[in-house]
């Protein structure tokens, strides 16, 4: 199975950071900023390289973006870490297709994602 996987989405968001203009910080909550650059990036990843990949390969690939950084630009409320638990999912899924006993593939995934762990007991 191939899984299409997006690396530095936190560079991409401090760059967006870098970028917003001080005029469109003014008057608004840290959380507000944090959105419009949240915002900013996730409007650039679409364009940039979901949209384009998706046309390439016709949906047929999933893909998932991901970043290790825990903290982009504080005091942002979540990390980026959550895409490692979506990686893990979707690599668990496209597998357990495959192969139906993914059992190396479930070990891993139970110490990122609970929900896969659940799914295992059963």
């Amino acid at each position: 199975p191939v899984i299409a996987i997006f690396t530095k989405y936190d560079l991409l968001v401090v760059h967006e950071d870098r970028l917003l203009k001080r005029a469109d910080r003014e008057g608004k909550s840290r959380q507000e900023i944090a959105q419009s650059i949240e915002k900013n990036a996730q409007t650039i990843l679409h364009e940039a390289c979901i949209e384009p990949f998706d046309r390439f390969v016709d949906n047929n690939i999933p893909h998932v973006t991901v970043s290790t950084v825990v903290d982009v630009h504080p005091p942002a409320e979540p990390g980026y870490e959550t895409g490692l638990s979506e990686l893990i999912q979707v690599t668990y899924d496209r597998v357990r297709g495959y192969l139906g006993d993914a059992s190396v593939v479930t070990a891993m995934a139970q110490r990122v994602n609970p929900r896969v762990n659940i799914q295992a007991s059963i």
